[in-house]
C-alpha cells in the first residue's frame, strides 16, 4: 500500500488552489473573448456592407457627372437613387438598414498657379470635392469615408484669341495690335512714361447658356507694367458689366485662373484687358487669351 505523506497532501492542496485561482482568472477572459468574437461578427459584416455602399455611391456620382456636369455643380448633401436605368442624386442622406449614407459635394479653391488650396484662392467651377460617408451606431458606433475630386472633363470647349486678326475684331483704346510674334496686343504709350490702355474683346457666342470655367493668357509684363482682366456675360448680347474674381467691378484677374460661376453664367461673353506702364518706357504685351467653357 502506498502511503501519502503530509508533505504530499500539502503539495496537492497547493496545486488545487493554484488551479482554482487560474480558472478564476482565465474563465472570465475566455468568456469575454467569446463575447467579443460574437460581437465582432456583425461589426465585420457591417463594415463590409458599408464599403460596398461607399463604392456604389462614388460610382453613382461619376455616372451622374458624365450625364451632366450641372447636376454635380451645386454644393450640398445628397444620396444616390436609381431612376429608370440611370443614377440620379436626391437631396439629403439616406438610411439603409442601420447604416446611414451621404454624399457631400463642395467647392474646390485654387491659387494663382492652379494648385488646390484649403483656404483662400478662387473657386474652380470645373472641379468639385466629393465626400462619401457611411456610418452606423450599433453594435459599435463607427463610420468610413472617402474623398475624391471630380472635374468637368466632358463637354469642355475653348475660345481662343491669338492672331492679329482675332485681336483686330475687338475695341482698342490706347493699345495697338501687332504681328511681331504671330499676333498680339500691346500698350501704345507714344513715349509716355505713365500710360494706360484697354482692349475689349469681340463678343463670343457660346450658342446656348454656358458655364465659363477659366481664363488663361500669355503676356509679357516688364518691370513697371501690368496686365489685368475683367469679364462680362449676359443672355441679351447687350448688357456688359465687367467684373473681377469677387464678382464686382472693383477687382480684376491679374493671373490666369478659374472664373467664379457667379460671375460667368450666360450665352454671351466678353473680356476687357487693361494694360498699364508706370515710370518706364517698356510696354506690356498680350500674346494670347483662352476662355474655357462648358455647355
Amino acid at each position: 500500500m502506498k502511503h501519502v505523506t503530509a508533505k504530499q497532501r500539502g503539495a496537492s492542496l497547493v496545486e488545487v488552489l493554484v488551479a482554482i485561482a487560474l480558472s478564476s482568472i482565465m474563465l472570465p477572459a475566455f468568456a469575454e473573448a467569446a463575447l467579443t468574437a460574437r460581437a465582432a461578427q456583425p461589426a465585420a459584416a457591417q463594415h463590409t456592407q458599408a464599403l460596398s455602399l461607399e463604392r456604389e455611391a462614388m460610382e453613382a456620382v461619376r455616372s451622374v457627372r458624365e450625364q451632366s456636369w450641372s447636376t454635380v455643380a451645386s454644393d450640398g448633401t445628397y444620396h444616390p437613387v436609381i431612376s429608370t436605368d440611370h443614377w440620379t442624386l436626391a437631396a439629403g442622406s439616406e438610411a439603409i438598414g442601420n447604416l446611414t449614407r451621404q454624399i457631400v459635394i463642395s467647392d474646390v479653391n485654387r491659387d494663382s498657379s492652379g494648385a488646390i488650396v484649403a483656404s483662400g484662392g478662387t473657386a474652380d467651377p470645373a472641379t468639385k470635392l466629393v465626400t462619401v460617408t457611411v456610418s452606423w451606431s450599433t453594435p459599435i458606433a463607427s463610420s468610413i469615408s472617402t474623398d475624391t475630386y471630380l472635374t468637368h472633363w466632358t463637354g469642355n470647349a475653348s475660345w481662343v484669341q491669338t492672331t492679329q486678326a482675332d485681336f483686330n475684331a475687338g475695341i482698342l483704346v490706347s493699345v495697338i495690335t501687332t504681328n511681331t510674334s504671330g499676333g498680339e496686343v500691346e500698350l501704345d504709350n507714344a513715349g509716355n512714361l505713365n500710360a494706360s490702355g484697354t482692349y475689349e474683346s469681340p463678343t463670343f457666342d457660346a450658342g446656348a447658356a454656358a458655364d465659363f470655367n477659366a481664363l488663361t493668357f500669355t503676356a509679357a509684363q516688364p518691370t513697371g507694367t501690368s496686365v489685368t482682366f475683367q469679364i462680362a456675360t449676359n443672355n441679351d448680347n447687350a448688357t456688359w458689366n465687367y467684373v473681377g474674381p469677387d464678382g464686382t467691378a472693383s477687382s480684376s484677374y491679374s493671373s490666369p485662373g478659374a472664373i467664379p460661376l457667379s460671375a460667368a453664367d450666360g450665352r454671351y461673353f466678353r473680356y476687357k484687358a487693361t494694360l498699364t506702364a508706370t515710370g518706364t518706357m517698356s510696354v506690356p504685351v498680350i500674346d494670347d487669351v483662352t476662355i474655357d467653357y462648358s455647355l
